[in-house]
């Protein structure tokens, strides 16, 4: 309402218009996903704007009528405003009819920048590295404390003794707001990440804590629930002490109970604080666990043990790759990116722990993690064969072909590129006729065949784009429907 200040004769000053554009991004009422949310206000603004979008630029006039669009779908009938030119409801009407058509839907104007802000740091850390900061248990026990005892006492309460019951019962308030708020924020933070976790990271987390639990600590869970009961006893303490500060016969009463109360804390918190101690370890574990941008195309190198998908990582990869360490497996990740002219990343490729020909039931989690790369994340695969026999009596040719034949049935639809590494070597006819019809013939140490591989992955990642747009089309048809 406040741009309208900037109308005269039914035209609007370029301050107004920034105005008004700028608030219908970034006011929360005037959110893109705000829907049916659109303040009256702010949609009597937009209603005055399109009476004089006639005489604005055009990309002006189109970013107006787009919103008073979304105001229109909000259901808002309004009063055209005083001094306006005719037509503001008919250009709401008209900014309708382009919507239908396809020209813009409400709700898909993008992000405001402070969503757009959050979501990128969001992408850059990674779910699991939001987990919220915890305290040591012998940190938080003796702030409480300390802060416990700064508590002064109301002088104005004139009877000593009314004086000595308020001041343990707002003592012992303080020791409880500074036991059970640190502990209850840990606990909202943890439920509300874990909750949002991407499929990936969440599999990247249960792995972890497997681990944890397989080296003899306890499980998320539990050490959650253990908090938990913490916070609630350390809550019920203080409590009734300070009930029992408030019903003291006399003052030096009320000063014991409050003695009583920080000695049963401290004891409390030494016999229990370990299930702080222990989450505070891992959230550590959990947050320094690397993680993949799963909103990035992945081109996933996939094979049995030791048939060169590293090297191949590293042929195929712009610049220097890294090493990926996680929690639960003996070997590191190889994770390199293809980035193109701009410096903007194409796409990240990485490799994984080999698979071997058996049963779910039987893998490990490094095999978990592979699998888990597969199904989650928008991929690419390569999967890479070594026909030379040379890998080891566990990624024998046969082996190799069974895992194979397992995952292409088990994920049909990724875009998928045979590859057979160490071509510079000389092999027998008999063996080389085994390779996959259409395999490409690669060495990581000759270059052979690597531009040909990089032409075939640009071919699948662009078939991945292919699908997000169907994807994205069919759900914009959805929404017209």
């Amino acid at each position: 309402e406040k741009s309208m200040v900037g109308m005269r004769n039914g035209r609007l000053t370029a301050a107004a218009v920034f105005v008004l554009l700028m608030s219908s991004y970034t006011a929360e009422g005037l959110s893109p996903h705000a829907g049916s949310n659109l303040q009256p206000g702010a949609c009597r603004a937009a209603f005055a704007c399109n009476g004089a979008a006639a005489h604005l630029m055009p990309a002006w006039r189109s970013a107006t009528c787009e919103f008073s669009g979304r105001a229109a779908q909000a259901g808002h009938v309004l009063p055209r405003a005083r001094g306006v030119r005719a037509g503001g409801a008919g250009v709401a009407q008209w900014a309708m009819q382009q919507q239908k058509a396809g020209w813009s839907r409400p709700g898909e104007l993008g992000q405001t920048m402070s969503q757009m802000v959050k979501e990128k740091r969001r992408m850059d850390l990674g779910g699991l590295r939001q987990l919220p900061r915890v305290y040591p248990a012998e940190e938080t026990i003796n702030k409480a404390i300390n802060q416990c005892m700064y508590v002064k006492e109301d002088l104005e309460v004139r009877n000593s003794r009314n004086r000595a019951r308020k001041w343990a019962a707002e003592r012992a308030n303080e020791l409880s707001k500074y036991l059970t708020k640190p502990l209850g924020e840990t606990l909202d933070g943890y439920d509300k990440v874990l909750r949002r976790l991407q499929p990936f990271e969440k599999v990247v987390c249960d792995l972890t804590v497997k681990a944890r639990e397989l080296s003899g600590y306890g499980s998320l869970s539990q050490t959650l629930e253990k908090v938990r009961e913490l916070r609630k006893n350390s809550m019920e303490l203080c409590k009734a002490a300070a009930q029992a500060g408030k019903n003291a016969e006399t003052r030096k009463m009320a000063e014991q109970e409050i003695d009583i109360l920080i000695d049963a804390a401290e004891e409390l918190w030494q016999r229990d604080g370990w299930a702080v101690d222990m989450l505070l370890d891992m959230g550590k574990e959990l947050r320094n666990v690397p993680m993949l941008d799963t909103e990035l195309d992945t081109v996933v190198l996939v094979g049995s043990p030791n048939v060169g998908k590293s090297s191949i990582v590293r042929a195929i990869s712009t610049g220097t790759p890294e090493v990926n360490n996680y929690p639960f497996t003996t070997r590191g990740m190889t994770l390199g990116h293809v980035i193109d002219q701009e410096g903007d990343r194409v796409c990240q490729v990485m490799d994984t722990p080999g698979l071997l020909p058996r049963s779910d039931a039987k893998r490990n989690e490094m095999e978990m993690l592979t699998l888990a790369s597969m199904q989650h994340l928008k991929s690419v695969v390569v999967f890479v064969l070594d026909l030379t026999s040379e890998s080891g009596e566990k990624s024998t040719i046969d082996a190799q072909l069974a895992v194979r034949t397992e995952l292409r049935i088990r994920f049909p639809d990724h875009p998928w590129i045979d590859a057979v590494s160490k071509a510079d070597l000389d092999l027998p006819e008999d063996q080389l006729a085994r390779a996959p019809e259409g395999a490409v013939q690669i060495s990581s140490t000759t270059f052979l065949g690597i531009e040909e591989l990089e032409a075939r992955v640009t071919a699948g990642l662009q078939q991945l784009k292919e699908r997000k747009e169907e994807a994205e089309m069919a759900l914009r048809l959805r929404r017209i429907d």
